[in-house]
């Protein structure tokens, strides 16, 4: 009878770290598309910027004529 109640509190204690941990992972998950998401922000700026400057280097070469 022992064992058994003390089963059924070591399975209660458990199950609701087992929920906590769950919570974590969700809210991890979640950060993480969120950080990938400004990740993706940052690289297509960056990547526009990088058009904007090899066009201003090229013009300053003697290349082409600047284009909208």
């Amino acid at each position: 009878m022992i064992a058994r109640v003390s089963l059924a509190k070591e399975n209660a204690h458990l199950s609701i770290r087992l929920q906590q941990l769950y919570e974590q992972v969700n809210r991890l998950q979640s950060e993480r598309d969120t950080a990938l998401g400004l990740q993706d922000n940052v690289l297509q700026e960056l990547q526009k910027q990088s058009r904007k400057l090899d066009l201003i280097l090229s013009v300053l070469k003697g290349g082409n004529q600047l284009k909208p």
